[in-house]
């Protein structure tokens, strides 16, 4: 690019951003870069200049720290967040849509019923109904993120309810790239049969799923240890096994 600091309108040349100082932009022209300059999908701007040609910046400016990655959104190829807060931010992003899609598809009546917090040794559920989880043992164990996330799915919504619109419901999903999601798409392939009609429906979504492709990507970069930070956060992602599970239950 004619200017190393621009930030391209493509989006596959931005899946991320890595935004360095004055400082370590001066010593990354002259040490080993791990191959990331010629990286097609990231972008390396130096903190104080910055631009953008289609409207991006403004979006991302309250975000934009020397030293910090910024994680492209599975589902909004304009949207980005710090490395570290990605997971819990993309999760949040995608209980909204599955949650929209219930209500194109007429639903009257909504709720998450269930979280399973999945790590490498446990799982934790927190179930909804009836319960208080910010009360248990369990909730107290949890990061700020995970927290905040219980706070974020509880969900128990009343419609009137109305006629499934499918293909409003299948182009909302293929405009945030979820056409591969086979729970989702399974849900709008059922309300679409007229002959046996759908009374009641509970739906498990991983949260996490497009997320964790974007942390496997991350796997493949190499981060010169220079870039202290912006290595730790690399690292704090790919070590992040953890997955978002929530269970809904809609009656049509």
């Amino acid at each position: 690019m004619n200017n190393p600091s621009l930030i391209p309108s493509n989006p596959d040349r931005r899946k991320v951003i890595i935004v360095l100082s004055s400082d370590n932009a001066n010593i990354f022209k002259y040490k080993d870069d791990e191959g990331l300059r010629a990286h097609p999908n990231i972008c390396i701007v130096e903190y104080d200049k910055i631009v953008s040609d289609h409207g991006l910046l403004d979006r991302i400016k309250p975000m934009i720290l020397p030293n910090v990655i910024l994680i492209q959104s599975p589902y909004d190829l304009d949207v980005y967040e710090i490395g570290e807060d990605a997971v819990y931010k993309f999760s949040v992003s995608k209980h909204v849509i599955a949650s929209q899609i219930f209500r194109l598809l007429g639903c009257k009546s909504l709720e998450v019923m269930q979280l399973d917090i999945e790590g490498e040794k446990e799982t934790r559920q927190f179930r909804f109904a009836g319960e208080h989880p910010e009360l248990t043992a369990e909730f107290k164990k949890l990061d700020i993120n995970e927290r905040s996330l219980i706070s974020e799915v509880k969900l128990k919504e009343i419609y009137q309810g109305s006629k499934p619109r499918i293909k409003q419901a299948y182009d909302y999903l293929a405009k945030h790239y979820l056409t591969n999601d086979s729970n989702l798409m399974g849900l709008i392939e059922k309300r679409s049969d007229e002959s046996n009609k759908m009374n009641e429906y509970s739906l498990q979504v991983t949260l996490t799923q497009e997320t964790k492709h974007t942390v496997d990507f991350l796997g493949t970069i190499g981060i010169p240890h220079f870039l202290a930070k912006i290595e730790g956060s690399v690292n704090t992602l790919k070590q992040n096994k953890t997955e978002f599970k929530v269970t809904y239950k809609a009656t049509f």
